[in-house]
């Protein structure tokens, strides 16, 4: 009886059903019953696809609408527009081919074990063909995921736990990744193409195995998260003995000496914008913060000990790390702030000033080059300076973390109070001020 039914229609066949893991599509004609409606001004309705494995989910393909009298109707049809219409043959080619895609997705995801739910095919289908938005849960489940997509998903996710200058080095991933190959999927990783990725690296972008090891690792946790988003094996085999010779350590200390320090003191500029980076790096080193932390001071953060305007201290947080800094300004430092600071604005910097710190990095090299020397000068050459001058002058090394923002726990329970004062102010600018 059984072969008797497959043979009138080879398209109902149990084995298949099964095979599809209970999944039924068909193409439907008027999914939403807009024919029934009074007052309708069309006769021609939408065809859909019906996906069906416990709820039926539609999706309305991208054809002209058609009248209800050139549409078929019988479900195990591969014939579903009549002959009578003119594109016909267009119709009934154009849902055969897109009912193939679904089936094989569905049949592929299969093979692969990930269960799939019929808005799952539903929502893959809209976001790969129909141009729908892109849902990252859904193209993470179904394994139908773009590197891009998937980096700005994890990005998104690990932004809440991470430091902003790591999620820096994630979109910078995200970026080489893209020159690798634009169009590359996140289930296309093996450990050929990881290793087909340090070579492009290190050939076609130029950078050194310290660089390759920063990105290959956020290359290796992102891909770690897809597989555990996925439900696929993450294979660290893909990660290992790739010829990355790194050891993480930074090879080069980049600070002035004392003579530098003095050229670019020194230096004459008519560059109104030049002048102003050279102003707040002179300040940077007399302070020991970085860029990005100045950038964000406000009025706000000037007090004055006890009330009296001679005893004035820079009092913020990091952006990095959130942890406070106490600055007693010394003489340098209010010369240079009273150069690029604009009273009645927001904040310490004026607004055409305040640059993107890898802006600020390239003016820098313009100075450097002004000035006549030979090292690669940045923001963080600016706390270098810092370091190595209040080490040389001997300042002690509480009040030296109190300043860069870098004071142990212990050192603030025990010394809270007795550290932020008059007495360590004046401890502080007798050794800046020398």
């Amino acid at each position: 009886m059984l072969y008797f039914f497959v043979k009138l229609n080879p398209l109902w066949n149990p084995l298949k059903l099964k095979i599809m893991n209970g999944f039924k599509i068909r193409a439907v004609f008027d999914a939403k019953g807009l024919r029934t409606k009074k007052g309708r001004i069309d006769n021609r309705f939408p065809i859909y696809i019906r996906i069906h494995k416990g709820n039926p989910c539609f999706f309305q393909l991208d054809l002209d609408n058609i009248e209800e009298k050139y549409w078929v109707g019988q479900r195990n049809s591969n014939k579903w527009v009549k002959t009578t219409f003119k594109e016909h043959r267009f119709y009934n080619e154009y849902i055969d081919r897109v009912i193939s895609k679904v089936k094989d997705f569905i049949m592929e995801s299969m093979r692969l074990g990930i269960n799939l739910s019929a808005s799952d095919v539903k929502a893959w289908y809209e976001v790969k063909y129909l141009g729908k938005r892109s849902n990252s849960q859904v193209m993470v489940k179904t394994g139908d995921i773009s590197v891009q997509d998937f980096f700005s998903h994890a990005t998104k996710d690990l932004s809440s736990t991470l430091k902003p200058n790591t999620i820096k080095v994630y979109h910078t991933t995200r970026k080489q990744l893209e020159k690798y190959h634009p169009k590359s999927r996140m289930s296309d990783i093996n450990r050929e193409d990881v290793k087909n990725i340090v070579e492009f690296l290190r050939s076609d972008l130029s950078l050194s195995d310290e660089s390759i090891k920063k990105s290959i690792d956020k290359v290796k946790r992102v891909y770690e998260m897809y597989c555990s988003e996925s439900q696929r094996i993450f294979d660290r085999y893909y990660f290992k003995d790739l010829g990355i010779k790194a050891t993480g350590i930074a090879k080069t200390h980049v600070s002035l000496t004392e003579d530098e320090y003095n050229q670019i003191l020194n230096l004459e500029i008519a560059d109104e914008r030049l002048d102003s980076v050279r102003n707040i790096f002179i300040f940077l080193c007399n302070t020991g913060l970085y860029y990005n932390d100045l950038k964000m001071c406000e009025e706000e953060n000037l007090t004055y000990l006890e009330g009296n305007a001679d005893y004035l201290v820079l009092v913020g947080n990091r952006q990095k790390t959130q942890k406070g800094f106490w600055i007693p300004l010394n003489t340098a430092a209010r010369l240079m702030m009273a150069k690029f600071r604009r009273p009645g604005s927001r904040y310490f910097i004026q607004t055409e000033f305040r640059v993107h710190d890898v802006t600020f990095n390239k003016f820098l090299k313009e100075l450097a080059n002004l000035a006549g020397i030979k090292k690669n000068l940045t923001v963080k050459a600016a706390r270098k300076t810092y370091a190595d001058w209040t080490k040389a002058i001997k300042l002690d090394m509480d009040y030296r973390n109190l300043m860069a923002g870098t004071l142990p726990k212990g050192v603030i329970d025990r010394n809270y109070t007795d550290l932020r004062n008059l007495n360590s102010y004046n401890e502080i600018i007798s050794k800046l001020n020398g």
